[in-house]
Parts: structure tokens; sequence; C-alpha cells
């Protein structure tokens, strides 16, 4: 089976695509039906699945007259807060009451409608294709051949309204908001392509005008070794394979930044997304898992060469079942990603990939059609510290695991990386601790302002200017049951500057030492973040102006200064 995977060309992947293999394949059909007749669980998602799309057959088709916009320009330009649409025209401030019109405003909640009729083609094929009941396909159709007569006349613009940038395209914001929308548009058009309710002139009129300009319109910007190609990857090789393509088909898969090279390039050896954020790294997931389940179905399976993006989560999970928040991502606990864990558990029967799935019920499509129809006994998993080395993360671990020390001293993480080197996160006696601010909506300005520079996170401060981008080094890391020592250099982050952290983790202390050396002086200033209320041994008075004036301080509230 290697050497037949390995011999593979894009002639033969076509060829394998004569029939449905984008989602599934038509001879899995009846072991997804058995498992629906067999396991309530199963019988459960599958009514959900058929209510939701029968009600879509009965709705009419209303396809925007425009594409959408950036999604995180939907938030308050005031507070930050997600704005709620209330007309078409009114998007109010959740927590300040502030209502913003015009654009972007007006186009982003149409994001939301574009993506919404691209699932629902995904899901009425998919309906089809476990029913047999024409009328899904029918609809799924009418949405296609929709889309297909307005998208020559959608405007190509990006987010900030250029025409002529490489983000431009159609329906979405970028490139990729157009390969999120076209990849369930390619899925649900592969289901239903043999149903017979497609004249030969509307596949052609669905191919040409809808598949293949989108196709190209996310073909001309090539991001490198990100997350952001792996959507254009799939969207690509998808409609691709439904063009029968095999030039298209090249670039997606063996191209300079094709499917291989951004596993091979992006996964690092400790299996941590080379962006250094939790939530990019199961963003970049999901479509490096649909399209390598498409090309399993066609014969070429590299799911042995992403074994380690499943299991690097679980090094890292806090005690709460939280991820840690570093660089661009928030503390989603990491059962929210249990629809990839199905397929983890489906592909390499590891019962370690049962422990996000387990106390979550069993919804979505991913579960239905991949998961297993048992789930295993879950394993005690151990509480022990870990180390990504690649990634230069340590996850300190004491108590029974119930104190929990996540230390930074890795690479920068890119263009989602923030100036953080040597901070670190404290969840201890049931919370969260010493927070790291994770991330906002990128349209505001508080995320520049704030969330990605030094002082909103746990480590030190020169002269009141932010960290340059650089990757530390660990300089030893012991590890008993009762104590983790561990010490790491920031590297080339100030010139001149050299800053040596020591930390000490037991059950109830942690100790930090910070070493800082320079030839000339310098302004250090230990930054440190806790929940709560501070309780100090000695007078504060307050300050009416901030220490500094950008990096962060003039954003600082109620600021006051001791001297101990």
């Amino acid at each position: 089976t290697s050497c037949r995977t390995e011999s593979l060309s894009p002639n033969d992947l076509v060829r394998a695509a004569s029939a449905p293999c984008l989602l599934f394949r038509e001879e899995d059909a009846p072991s997804i039906r058995e498992k629906v007749d067999a396991y309530p669980w199963a019988r459960t998602n599958e009514r959900r699945l058929l209510n939701r799309t029968r009600s879509r057959v009965a709705d009419p088709v209303r396809i925007p007259d425009r594409g959408g916009q950036w999604p995180h320009w939907y938030a308050c330009q005031s507070c930050g807060a997600q704005l709620v649409t209330e007309s078409p025209t009114v998007h109010r401030c959740s927590a300040c009451d502030l209502v913003n019109s015009g654009e972007p405003w007006d186009s982003v909640p149409l994001t939301r409608i574009h993506n919404r009729l691209s699932e629902d083609v995904r899901d009425l094929g998919v309906s089809y294709a476990l029913t047999s009941e024409r009328p899904f396909a029918e609809k799924a159709a009418k949405i296609l051949l929709g889309y297909s007569e307005v998208y020559p006349r959608y405007e190509i613009r990006d987010h900030y309204l250029n025409t002529d940038s490489p983000w431009a395209t159609k329906v979405s914001w970028g490139t990729l908001g157009e390969s999120v929308w076209l990849i369930p548009v390619c899925i649900g058009y592969d289901l239903i392509r043999h149903a017979g309710v497609l004249t030969p002139a509307e596949h052609q009129t669905i191919r040409e005008q809808l598949l293949r300009p989108a196709a190209k319109l996310i073909l001309k910007h090539n991001i490198g070794i990100h997350n952001i190609q792996c959507w254009h990857d799939c969207a690509i090789g998808m409609a691709a394979l439904m063009l029968r393509d095999p030039e298209l088909l090249a670039f997606a898969v063996d191209g300079e930044v094709g499917i291989r090279e951004q596993i091979s390039r992006g996964v690092l050896a400790d299996g941590f997304w080379h962006e250094g954020s939790w939530g990019y790294h199961f963003y970049g997931m999901t479509p490096i898992l649909s399209w390598l389940i498409a090309l399993r179905n066609c014969g070429l399976d590299l799911f042995e060469e992403i074994q380690e993006m499943f299991a690097a989560p679980l090094r890292a999970v806090r005690p709460d079942g939280g991820m840690p928040t570093f660089h661009d991502s928030d503390s989603a606990p990491l059962s929210t990603s249990s629809d990839k864990y199905e397929i983890a558990l489906s592909a390499y029967g590891d019962a370690r990939y049962a422990l996000p799935i387990k106390d979550q019920p069993r919804e979505g499509l991913n579960a239905l059609l991949f998961g297993v129809a048992e789930l295993p006994e879950d394993p005690d998993p151990e509480s022990v510290t870990e180390h990504l080395e690649s990634s230069g993360f340590i996850y300190s671990r004491q108590g029974k695991g119930q104190t929990y020390f996540a230390f930074d001293y890795g690479p920068h993480g890119g263009g989602h990386g923030h100036l953080d080197k040597l901070g670190f996160t404290l969840f201890a006696r049931g919370k969260t601790q010493a927070p790291d601010p994770g991330s906002v909506a990128y349209g505001i300005p508080i995320h520049k302002q704030w969330f990605t520079q030094t002082v909103s996170h746990n480590t030190v401060v020169v002269d009141g200017h932010s960290q340059k981008p650089a990757t530390g080094s660990l300089q030893f890391l012991v590890r008993s049951r009762g104590a983790d020592v561990m010490q790491a250099d920031a590297g080339e982050i100030y010139k001149g500057v050299r800053h040596i952290r020591s930390v000490v983790v037991t059950d109830d202390v942690v100790l930090l030492i910070d070493r800082l050396r320079s030839e000339k002086t310098h302004t250090y200033d230990w930054v440190y973040h806790n929940r709560g209320m501070l309780r100090t041994g000695f007078s504060r008075r307050s300050l009416k102006r901030p220490l500094e004036e950008a990096a962060g301080y003039e954003v600082i509230q109620d600021l006051r200064r001791g001297r101990p």
C-alpha cells in the first residue's frame, strides 16, 4: 500500500475521483447506515442533519447581491466587544450599545450568509448520499446554479476594498474566506453530480463559471508555509478533482506550498503547528484533515504524517481542559476540537484520542461519518510535565497535575506571534491565576495596541519598549515529582540586553528569578498579571499619566505607584 501511495500521479488521482470522493465514498454509505441503525447517538445525529436539510429544501434560495467582508471588522471600535446585527445597516455593540453603520460592517453579515449557503450545499449532498432522496440533490443543484449565475458578476476586492491585491476575491473578503466557502461547495457538488439532477450544460456551467474561476482567484495568492495556505490547497485541490485538472491538483498536493510541504515544514517535530498558537494549530488542521480525507479516498494516504498533530495538544492541555492562550489564540477547551478527534480515533485507533470526545455530545458530520461506533475505555492520563522542544514550550504540572505552569521560550510564531519571550501562564487552585491575554478581533485597534505588546504578558519590559521578535533557548529543565526547575535565555529581544529567567514550580509555590545584564543603564519593568484584587503592605497613589506613551502602556487604566 505504501508503494502504491507514493507512486500515484495527479492523473491517477483524477481517475480515482470519477466517483464521489471528497468527503466519503459510495461504498462507505452502508457502514454509516449500520451505525445509524444500531446506535442512538448516531441516529440522533442523522435526524438532526435531515431535519435541518429538509427545512432548507423548503426555504427559498436567496443569494446575496455582493460578496461579504472580513469578520474581524465586526467588533466595536470603541470597546472591542462583538457587534449584534439588528438590521442590514444597524450593528449594535453588545457591551456599550454603540451603533456601527455603513461599510465594512454592513457587508460582514453577508459572509455568514454565503458560508451558510455553502454548508447547505454540502449538507444537502450528504443527506442525498445517505437517503437517495432526490429533493436534497435538487436543492443543492439550485444553489450551485444560482452561484454560477452571479459569481461572474461579483466585484473582485479584498477586505480593504483593493481590487488588485493578491487577497482579492469575490464571495468573501479574501482568498482565505473564499477557500472556506469553496470547500463545502465542492463537497456538495461531488455528492450530487451523479444524481441526475443536472444537465451536461449545467455541469459545465458550475465547473467553468464557479469552481474554476474561484480556484484561480485563490491560486494567485501564494502565502508560503501558513495555515491560510492549507485552506488554499484544500480548496484548489478539491476544485481540481471536480474539474479533472491534473495541473491544479499537482499544485495542491506536491507543489512548493502544496499539502506535503505544509505538513513537512509547517508541523514541527513535536507535532505543534509552527505558528505557536493552539487556535491556529486547530484552524490549520481543519483543511489539512479535509484534504487528506479526499486524497485518501482517491488512494493517497498521508494520515501517518500528521498523527503527532493530535498528540501534541494532549500534552499541553490545562487541568480544566482549556488550552493555553499564547500568541493569537483563545482559551477554548480541547473538547471544542472533539470533531477532529473523531477522525483521529477512527484513523489511528489510539484510545488517547477518545479523551477530548468523552463527556461530549457526539454531534456533527465528523462524528456521523467517521466516528467509531463505541468509544474505548478512556485511559487515565498521566499528569506529568511535558516539553515541546521544537516549539519551545514547557508545561509544568505539580500537585497531582493541579498546579500548571506554561512557559514560552521558543520561536516567535510569525505573523500570529506576540512579543512575549519568557512569558508564562499559571493555573492553580482550580482557576487561571496568571493569564496570557490571548487575542481579540484583528480589525480593532486594541489588538495591536495591547494584545501583541510585551507589557500585556508576564515577562520583562526594557525601557518601555516591546521586545523584538526572537527565538529563545532552553538552558536546562529538571523534572521531578516534587518540583520542576527550568532556565531559559530570551535571545535577541533587546539590543545589548541579555535576559535569563529561572523558574522553580512546586504544588504551591512558583519562584521566578530574572537576571538582566547590559553594559548600559536601563529601566526594567517586571510585569505580572494576576486575576483578583491586589493587596499590598505599602501605600499607593494614583498616577494621572501612563508610565509610557506607547507599547501598550497608554491603555492601562487605574494606574498606581507605591514604594515597598
